[in-house]
């Protein structure tokens, strides 16, 4: 089966020395599955293709060929997307989101119709609380978004977190609701010192969740 987790930097890995939650994934499924002698006949692909600073508007215009490129029709697909922190993203010299509600809501639906032309098995990851002290204004920004003005807020995170669940639960999508959770933990340690990204042992919670979500829901499956 094909696994391809699309999404931005946090699905690329990004501030992770042991790759990321991703790379976690194929390593548990390579140990579980894959490598283990005479005991499965199914076999797990599972590619990356996260790419840093994407929003929802870059994901839909290049999932189209990442997809069919990287499948194998006979074997099954699972399709996981984590994205929608960077459309979040508040702008202050433009007094708007980088990528408006409205406009994030039809992308993500568009994704989710387009994933489903070639399989059932959807699932989208929600996007985890920052660490406002550092992120309003983003004070690891480059000096060109340092001048526009940009801000990540919970407040802004929440909002999107919810369009991502309609769109979901309206097309019959798993969505994995991890910033509930996370949120009532004192998740600034899973953070990295940008109060944006994870650090390994936030790439690591989001391994653990994600991976029991798919072996609940039977996505995956180890024998």
């Amino acid at each position: 089966m094909d696994v391809m987790v699309f999404g931005d930097s946090v699905a690329y890995g990004a501030w992770d020395p042991e790759g990321g939650w991703v790379c976690k994934l194929r390593k548990f499924l390579d140990k579980e599955v894959n490598f283990k002698l005479n005991s499965n006949s199914f076999y797990y692909f599972v590619y990356n293709l996260g790419v840093s600073d994407d929003t929802s508007a870059d994901l839909l215009s290049r999932f189209k060929h990442d997809a069919y490129s990287r499948t194998a029709k006979d074997e099954g697909q699972l399709v996981i997307f984590e994205i929608g922190k960077n459309d979040s993203m508040f702008v202050k010299s433009k007094g708007d989101f980088q990528v408006p509600p409205k406009r994030f809501e039809r992308n993500v639906k568009e994704l989710i119709r387009q994933a489903q032309r070639l399989t059932q098995k959807i699932a989208f990851v929600s996007l985890l609380p920052v660490d406002e002290r550092k992120t309003c204004p983003y004070k690891d920004a480059s000096k060109e978004d340092m001048r526009r003005g940009i801000y990540y807020k919970n407040e802004h995170i929440e909002k999107y977190n919810s369009i991502i669940e309609k769109a979901c639960r309206a097309a019959g999508v798993k969505f994995i609701d991890m910033y509930e959770k996370v949120s009532r933990t004192d998740y600034k340690q899973l953070l990295d010192v940008d109060g944006l990204h994870p650090n390994e042992k936030g790439h690591e919670a989001i391994f653990r969740m994600v991976k029991d979500e798919l072996l609940k829901n039977k996505m995956i499956r180890l024998r």
